[in-house]
């Protein structure tokens, strides 16, 4: 791949916060907060960010699917400025075992630029092991790097793999296109959102996600924003905010189905997750550490984890 320009490189090093974006079995797309900790290299064509076992979730599709994506699309509390908008594309990868010292200062330089320090003693440690200790880097080796306008998301620049065709409508499901989760249960958090993202899969199998701006409409989203394929197609959405550090965050998380037809655009939700964390440093410590607890007992329990390692 052409070497990336040193504006893209400042975003990708600054965002303080971004969207990863994996693929469902149906080619649909999951789109989730996450934080890269400036970790990318240039030189090798790679951007890594991070998980915990206890959030499998994401390590289960990319062992399914490594074609992912990463939407850098945010500068909130980022020293870089301006509103493009970045989408690297390629295949990612994680290691079977967990490094217990990934998150230490100094492993990885940026950690507390990026996340509050781990809170320590008897208590606190054992709150917090599964999601520092458990951790692994997700890295996605770029194939194609896409810069939008801030303004409309027409396309500014590509780099590596040409850009193929708009991508093609998708059957409906077939429970139907209908919305599936009430606009009651998501209506009031989605007002905390800064920031709202609609993805879906390319012409060459790829996720890949566009901003825009959401209004419930009973329990339809109605969308507006440039770059949306027209016709019918599975959906991801992600609204979100966040913080300095990430301490204070939340998340509306759904799939669904995209109707694009004219100047008529509607999002059907079919799914729904999410969640807030005030802007504390406890709740952080807490709320972090006692999912992934959970989330890494569970993932025991489904046989994703065997003996403290991944079971690809």
């Amino acid at each position: 791949m052409t070497s990336w320009p040193d504006h893209v490189q400042e975003i990708l090093r600054n965002d303080r916060c971004v969207a990863l974006l994996t693929r469902t079995p149906a080619a649909g797309v999951v789109l989730t907060p996450v934080t890269t900790v400036g970790e990318c290299d240039p030189g090798a064509g790679t951007v890594t960010t991070t998980t915990s076992f206890g959030n499998f979730g994401k390590l289960r599709s990319i062992d399914r699917d490594d074609r992912c994506a990463l939407v850098f699309h945010a500068r909130d509390h980022s020293p870089v400025g301006g509103a493009e908008v970045v989408v690297v594309q390629g295949r990612a990868s994680f290691p079977a075992v967990a490094d217990p010292k990934y998150a230490d200062t100094g492993q990885v330089d940026r950690w507390e630029e990026f996340m509050p320090p781990r809170k320590r003693g008897r208590f606190w440690d054992w709150v917090g092991r599964e999601y520092y200790e458990a951790r692994v880097p997700i890295t996605l080796t770029a194939e194609r790097l896409v810069v939008l306008n801030g303004d409309d998301n027409s396309v500014a620049e590509v780099l590596g793999l040409p850009l193929g065709p708009p991508a093609a409508a998708q059957d409906p499901p077939g429970k139907g296109t209908a919305p599936r989760v009430p606009g009651r249960k998501y209506a009031k958090r989605l007002t905390k959102c800064r920031h709202t993202l609609l993805g879906w899969v390319d012409a060459e199998g790829y996720p890949t996600a566009v901003p825009v701006t959401a209004r419930p409409d009973g329990d339809l989203l109605r969308l507006q924003g440039g770059g949306i394929p027209v016709g019918g197609r599975r959906a991801g959405f992600l609204g979100h905010w966040f913080e300095p550090r990430l301490v204070g965050q939340g998340s509306v998380v759904t799939t669904g189905w995209l109707e694009h037809h004219g100047d008529e655009c509607t999002y059907a939700p079919h799914s729904l997750a999410g969640y807030d964390l005030p802007a504390s440093d406890l709740a952080f410590a807490l709320g972090g550490g006692l999912a992934s607890k959970f989330g890494y007992r569970k993932a025991e329990r489904l046989g994703y984890v065997v003996d403290g390692t991944w079971q690809h």
